[in-house]
């Protein structure tokens, strides 16, 4: 599913929130994984490393920002917050977590219908 958004519609970013990840190791796993290639992110603070991230995304020229695949709330609390769109993929059943304008999935099938 991914693979034909990156292909047609979409550039892919891949973020490290750790700040600890090495970007070849990375791209072997994501290769290993079977996702398609995009650019990879260290964030160095996970607290605040997506927000100023998007910020210096609008000032390299990526005004178009369109949605974020994410597991976490956090994650999902800052697109939101940036009026970005937030798909969630995550099989528990803690909806009280998320903000409310966040997609929550089950699983990656249905990503495509909501991007």
């Amino acid at each position: 599913e991914l693979g034909k958004l990156a292909e047609f519609y979409y550039n892919l970013i891949y973020l490290d929130r750790t700040g600890r990840g090495k970007i070849d190791a990375i791209q072997v796993w994501l290769r290993k994984q079977g996702f398609p290639p995009g650019m990879i992110r260290i964030l160095q603070s996970a607290s605040t490393g997506v927000a100023d991230l998007l910020e210096i995304l609008k000032k390299e020229g990526w005004e178009n920002i369109s949605a974020g695949i994410g597991q976490s709330a956090d994650f999902a609390n800052v697109l939101v917050q940036h009026r970005v769109k937030a798909v969630i993929v995550n099989k528990s059943k803690k909806a009280e977590l998320f903000p409310r304008r966040a997609i929550l999935l089950n699983d990656w099938t249905r990503v495509r219908r909501h991007l």
